[in-house]
């Protein structure tokens, strides 16, 4: 998260009512959200981490930790009470340490007066507030120099502890106007002076802790003596006299590399480098380790590095800057990011490690140099203050990948992003996106929250998103229905169970897949069904046949019929009571043999580069974005067109095909008349005779 925003948010934010966050268009029928907690009731949250009491623990910046009661039935979080503690970050972990039995710890981050610190401590009574007089509440650390950015989130593997630890500058160099928030003295840091009070921001530039993840290999070795988990200037940084503060490691110290070079797993050391603001760490289900990096305001040179804008700040073109990151963090990895004092160093992380999200440092990305649209993201995008990170297991099928997979979750927060003239663009990022780890394909999920800063799964197939600054709510994301796969190798009814991994579908906003079965099948529609959304994907052909009905409706969003991949079939009546997207891939084709209807006021969107073909058009309006649609030829009276409006990408020189064959398309229009454009596109459809575009 950038400091210049998270101080923006405290100053200028007043007690005004926010309208609530909603969930995006193309994931309103599957999910929805709602207030966890009351209005305020977790003001400046930076953490959010579930404790072995199984209450929900939030951190509050430079303030006390709160504990909630979850119930999943309702996702509501009640029965606030204070843990006693405070910190940035925070994880828990049972073990035991040196001279003491096995027992719950809680661990936090701490940055006070530009000195990094994490804290154990333990709650003995159970009482919820953890680190009383008599149980432990030991710095088992310190001394962690920091600068413009703080220790970060902390995230704990079996008893190996991660913490994310900024860059001390706004820019990883040294020298002047690098300092943002402080100047470096020969004494130490001071909080004055900083470029962005009016000063000049002179650092020394980076330690080797800065800009890095930093471990604790074993916790369990660690006993409960203060600064027993910090670097010491005998050999392997072991023994020793206590090593802490810039000065033991900054370039020519004697210790200098030593938190990239020990060994020790009781000692906090580097894991891996090269970052601007670790902020988010999360842990997926296979026990990798990840976070969002937020990257300085840079220009991309092509070439996989960048050049930083004087004093952090915006400049008139966004498109060539750089984006934040999602990184899979790798032991020795080093991701990037400006070091000038250590990078090149012997003892420097060496294994080149990409980001998993586009960042717009590689020339040979599709979408290099354009300019990113928060609504429709190709990577976290510039200056987005992609903060909070976790894992959760969904059924996105028509959406993203086919069948349930793990995916990432990110908030995102920045105020109004807008270029400096002459540029003219702008951005702003309030919402939580859905990132596919293996392609780094990004989604936008939910919209129009205040400072989003923070996301976790809840264990029950939903998530909790974190809103900063005031009102400081925590907001439940959670799905509307299940999504069931049809998991039948043979023929067979709808409505036998059997035929079904999950329920059988048959409700408003139901999803229904068949999907990765191999075999294909004929299957028997026994009556009316009702469902959100139908997907097909399979290179095995499904029809769906029978004496029953298909009707899409939903409670939020739009239905949609997604065909991915194969050729396939509904030769069921279908009425669409809702607004539809009919999506046709290059590899697929969709065949819609039965009559088809819709509500008052549905409009239909074709998208996709495939072939669906149907008995006909009819319904308030259709927009027809790719692809071909074809009017199936003796069709009969149901082969017969008729729309209040039609729209068709690229106009007069349309991007899309509409083949009516010879079927009869009505076009019952109100104003303004499309006639001009219907004639230039029939034109260019006939091409001279041709008839061949």
């Amino acid at each position: 998260m950038r400091r210049t925003t998270f101080i923006a948010a405290v100053i200028v934010q007043s007690p005004v009512v926010f309208a609530a966050p909603q969930i995006s268009d193309s994931f309103a029928s599957r999910f929805q959200i709602s207030p966890a907690t009351s209005i305020g009731d977790a003001s400046g949250a930076t953490q959010m981490a579930f404790g072995p009491d199984g209450r929900l623990y939030v951190t509050s910046y430079q303030g006390e930790i709160s504990s909630f009661n979850f119930n999943p039935a309702t996702g509501a979080l009640t029965d606030k009470q204070a843990a006693l503690a405070s910190g940035f970050g925070m994880a828990f972990a049972t073990h035991a340490v040196p001279g003491a039995p096995s027992q719950s710890y809680m661990y936090v981050s701490n940055s006070p007066n530009f000195e990094g610190i994490i804290t154990r401590l333990s709650d003995t009574n159970g009482n919820g507030r953890w680190g009383e007089s008599g149980e432990v509440n030991v710095d088992i650390a310190r001394g962690v120099p920091i600068g413009g950015h703080t220790l970060d989130q902390i995230q704990i593997r079996g008893t190996q502890l991660y913490v994310g630890i900024g860059v001390r500058t706004a820019n990883g160099r040294s020298g002047l106007f690098t300092g943002q928030f402080f100047t470096d003295e020969p004494d130490g840091p001071v909080p004055a002076g900083g470029f962005s009070q009016g000063g000049n921001g002179f650092s020394y530039g980076e330690t080797s802790y800065n800009g890095a993840i930093g471990t604790i290999r074993d916790l369990s070795q660690v006993p409960n003596v203060t600064s027993a988990a910090q670097l010491r200037d005998g050999p392997n940084g072991t023994s020793g006299n206590l090593l802490a503060g810039r000065d033991a490691f900054l370039p020519g110290a004697p210790h200098a590399t030593l938190p990239y070079t020990s060994t020790a797993n009781d000692k906090l050391v580097v894991h891996s480098a090269g970052t601007r603001n670790p902020y988010g760490l999360a842990i997926d289900s296979s026990g990798e380790l990840w976070f969002t990096n937020n990257y300085g305001r840079a220009d991309s040179n092509g070439d996989g590095t960048s050049t930083p804008h004087p004093l952090d700040a915006l400049d008139a073109d966004l498109s060539n800057d750089v984006h934040d990151q999602l990184f899979r963090a790798v032991a020795g990895g080093d991701y990037g990011y400006d070091n000038t004092n250590f990078r090149g160093t012997a003892a420097f992380p060496s294994q080149t490690v990409h980001s998993t999200t586009f960042d717009n440092l590689n020339p040979s990305h599709p979408n290099y140099g354009t300019l990113h649209d928060p609504a429709n993201p190709d990577g976290l995008g510039p200056s987005s203050s992609s903060n909070g990170l976790d894992f959760g297991t969904l059924d996105l099928t028509g959406l993203l990948a086919t069948d349930s997979q793990e995916y990432a979750l990110v908030s995102r927060w920045n105020d109004l992003v807008t270029e400096e003239a002459p540029g003219t663009d702008s951005m702003v990022f309030k919402d939580v996106v859905v990132v596919d780890p293996q392609s780094g394909f990004t989604r936008r999920l939910a919209e129009g929250f205040s400072n989003s800063i923070d996301v976790r799964a809840d264990g029950h197939g939903g998530f909790l998103v974190a809103d900063w600054g005031f009102p400081g709510t925590i907001w439940r994301i959670s799905p509307r229905s299940t999504t069931s796969r049809w998991n039948s190798a043979v023929s067979g009814a709808w409505s036998n169970s059997a035929n079904w991994a999950g329920p059988v579908p048959n409700d408003v906003g139901a999803v229904a897949s068949f999907t990765g079965v191999g075999n294909g099948a004929d299957v028997n529609v026994d009556g009316p069904k009702v469902l959100g959304t139908l997907n097909f994907d399979d290179a095995q052909s499904y029809r769906l046949i029978g004496a029953g009905s298909i009707t899409i409706d939903v409670a939020a969003g739009f239905g949609a019929i997604n065909s991915n991949s194969g050729q396939h079939e509904l030769n069921v009546p279908l009425h669409l009571a809702k607004n539809t997207t009919i999506n046709v891939n290059a590899n697929s084709a969709l065949v819609i043999s039965a009559a088809m209807s819709a509500g008052n006021g549905v409009v239909i969107t074709r998208a996709g580069a495939g072939t669906l073909s149907l008995r006909g058009l009819r319904a308030d309006g259709a927009v027809l974005n790719g692809g071909i649609t074809r009017i199936i030829t003796g069709g009969g009276a149901d082969s017969l067109s008729r729309l209040r409006s039609l729209q068709i990408a690229g106009g007069a020189t349309p991007t899309a095909t509409l083949d009516i064959n010879n079927n009869a398309f009505i076009v019952d229009y109100t104003a303004p008349s499309p006639l001009a454009d219907l004639r230039a596109q029939i034109a260019f459809a006939r091409n001279g005779g041709a008839w061949d575009r």
